[in-house]
């Protein structure tokens, strides 16, 4: 890790003392206040103290282990911080009340991708890929405060709304994005960690055209998973690579023109956009998938391609039960993405993240209300569009493009 060579991490006091630390009383015997319900709420979760890289710094972090490999930060939008480097403000640390509200909403999403099998597939990933060993030398596992590695592949983060001038730039902050903590091993077949900054209750309506389409909480917390397991995989497509296609969409299916950036393209995963990308970089590979109980092929992507075939190098040449294994668990996503899971739920995928050529789109992120239990959405509502009007959500934020 870069952590030795590093600037000196920030004491965890000086972004927000962790939760129950102790405090000296006046005569100088040390004490702890009595614990409120959401802190024993949260004591019921290992903690770590980890040192994440970001912003160009080393943060020194509590982290809450919440199953499944993931690890829940209770500081706001982190990879804002990762991403733009000189946004000006320290880490804003999240309330304890607001910790458990997470960490709930977040394992009710967890609860609802499991009901399918592609979400399930992406959900076990993270639980396996802490245990298999990285594909090269090398280990970009986050390091823990006592010097111990810890294997978690995956670090969440609660969002909160704001806009901020970045170089002259207005940067629309709180929105759900993924970061790589090691950008170059996301993306060399190494793996790196992430971090995924989501709000557990959004969910996404989609106007293309006239055309709808929506999305989940958990079908968009999906999508971020796939970003996260591409880079914990060391398949994460360079954010250079752009695709220009031409594949049907919509209801009347026409032939629409696509320019697109290849780790949105396989991440969608839309099995007639990866077998455009296919031809274009000469990748035969496919791997099967069953979806809604049909079998489907699914063009690998390029980085998917090399990663297997490297494995399977290594295997043929020491016939390592270890590298089967650790190819079995990445294979185990390949292919997955967004489109697939969004047919399992049973309902149409949204575009690609890049919109049509020429199409009027309009995205409307709607927060589903606290009184609404997430994993009874579907019950409730036959769709988010149901849901609107129903009142059960509000809307948080308006998007437009052409």
């Amino acid at each position: 890790m870069a952590t030795r060579s590093a600037p000196l991490p920030k004491s965890i006091t000086a972004i927000g003392k962790r939760p129950g630390a102790f405090e000296s009383t006046a005569q100088g015997v040390e004490s702890s206040p009595p614990l409120t319900k959401a802190a024993k709420e949260l004591a019921q979760y290992p903690s770590h103290e980890v040192l994440l890289p970001i912003g160009g710094e080393i943060e020194f972090v509590t982290s809450y282990d919440i199953g499944n490999g993931i690890m829940a930060v209770p500081f706001y939008n982190i990879v804002d911080h990762s991403v733009n480097q000189n946004l000006g403000y320290s880490l804003e640390p999240v309330s304890n009340e607001r910790m458990v509200e997470f960490i709930k909403d977040i394992l009710a999403n967890v609860e609802m991708l499991k009901m399918v099998p592609s979400g399930s597939a992406l959900i076990d990933f993270f639980s396996q890929i802490c245990t298999s060993i990285p594909p090269q030398s090398g280990d970009t596992r986050i390091e823990a405060a006592d010097g111990r590695k810890v294997n978690s592949m995956l670090f969440l983060s609660p969002t909160h709304p704001g806009h901020a001038v970045v170089s002259g730039r207005n940067v629309r902050l709180g929105k759900s994005r993924h970061s790589a903590l090691y950008s170059n091993a996301s993306s060399n077949l190494t793996g790196s960690p992430s971090i995924v900054q989501f709000d557990p209750r959004i969910a996404l309506a989609v106007d293309v055209d006239g055309d709808l389409y929506y999305s989940w909480p958990w079908e968009g917390f999906a999508h971020e998973l796939a970003h996260a397991g591409h880079s914990a995989s060391g398949t994460r497509t360079d954010r250079g690579v752009k695709y220009s296609l031409r594949i049907p969409e919509g209801p009347s299916e026409e032939s629409c023109e696509y320019l697109t950036e290849g780790e949105e393209l396989f991440t969608h995963s839309r099995p007639e956009a990866r077998a455009y990308a296919g031809d274009q970089d000469g990748v035969d590979d496919s791997v099967s998938l069953r979806v809604n109980g049909t079998s489907i092929e699914v063009r690998l992507s390029k980085a998917e391609a090399e990663l297997q075939s490297c494995f399977l190098e290594r295997i043929n040449m020491k016939s390592d039960e270890n590298l089967r294994i650790a190819l079995a668990v990445r294979r185990s996503i390949f292919g997955i993405g967004e489109w697939q899971i969004t047919s399992e739920f049973g309902h149409s995928a949204r575009p690609m993240y890049n919109a049509p050529k020429g199409a009027t789109w309009k995205y409307t992120e709607h927060q589903i209300l606290s009184q609404v239990q997430i994993v009874e959405l579907m019950q409730l509502y036959p769709t988010l569009y149901h849901a609107i009007q129903a009142g059960a959500t509000r809307v948080a934020c308006d998007m437009h493009a052409n």
